[in-house]
């Protein structure tokens, strides 16, 4: 059986402080606070670091996800540049969110697929990749 690379292996550690410059440049967030959640353009969110527990910014080709491990906040990143994403099957979902309120019209979920230990497809990661 011709077993395809987990998405896992594909995400990469990055420094929380880089991930936080590099995240604040992407277009889209969803930042989850102590005292508020915020989805939409990046720009227009304001952070408070002291009490994010999950912030993820993305665009159509990559993520930054930032979430807690413990007591500190750690970082990684999936990027479906030409080298990063290869022989791996994905396929992007759009939800309409009914609401139409603050957290935007539609969000697309990009899931990538692989094989668990019986060899049966499975979602193995997704990653935020529009906002409207």
């Amino acid at each position: 059986m011709d077993v395809k690379p987990k998405i896992n292996e594909r995400f990469k550690a990055v420094s929380l402080e880089s991930a936080k410059q590099e995240g604040m440049c992407l277009p889209w967030a969803l930042v989850r606070q102590l005292s508020r959640v915020d989805m939409g353009e990046t720009a227009n969110i304001v952070i408070d670091w002291d009490e994010v527990t999950e912030a993820r910014f993305f665009d159509e080709n990559q993520e930054i996800r930032i979430f807690e491990k413990g007591d500190d906040l750690q970082a990684v990143t999936l990027c479906d540049g030409e080298n990063e994403i290869q022989n791996v099957t994905y396929r992007d979902r759009k939800s309409y969110l009914e609401h139409k309120g603050q957290f935007g019209t539609a969000i697309t979920v990009r899931e990538y697929f692989g094989y668990d230990e019986d060899g049966q497809l499975c979602v193995i990661a997704n990653r935020l990749k529009e906002w409207r």
